[in-house]
């Protein structure tokens, strides 16, 4: 991540954040998340609640906020596994 310096301290409060160490172009990739990292539907439906997801398409699949309750419900079972969540290190952030 040459492009990129953190942490980096704005305004009078120090807040912190992220700031440019060189141009960085239009379109230009200047910051990478690991695919394991993301949620997505892909990945929801791959885990062991995609059975879960596609025996309910009334309520994951044929609204609206389909998008939302899949995700609203697959983040809920993960935490209700508590330490052995994946994700856990993530919920514990406050």
């Amino acid at each position: 991540m040459d492009s990129i310096i953190y942490p980096a301290a704005f305004g009078k409060c120090g807040l912190v954040g992220v700031a440019a160490a060189r141009d960085i172009g239009p379109d230009e990739p200047y910051f990478y998340v690991p695919a394991k990292l993301l949620i997505n539907d892909q990945k929801i439906k791959a885990s062991e609640f995609g059975p879960i997801v596609e025996a309910n398409k009334s309520s994951f699949e044929d609204h609206e906020d389909a998008e939302y309750m899949r995700l609203i419900f697959f983040l809920a079972c993960e935490m209700c596994k508590g330490e052995d969540s994946f994700w856990f290190p993530y919920f514990e952030i406050t």
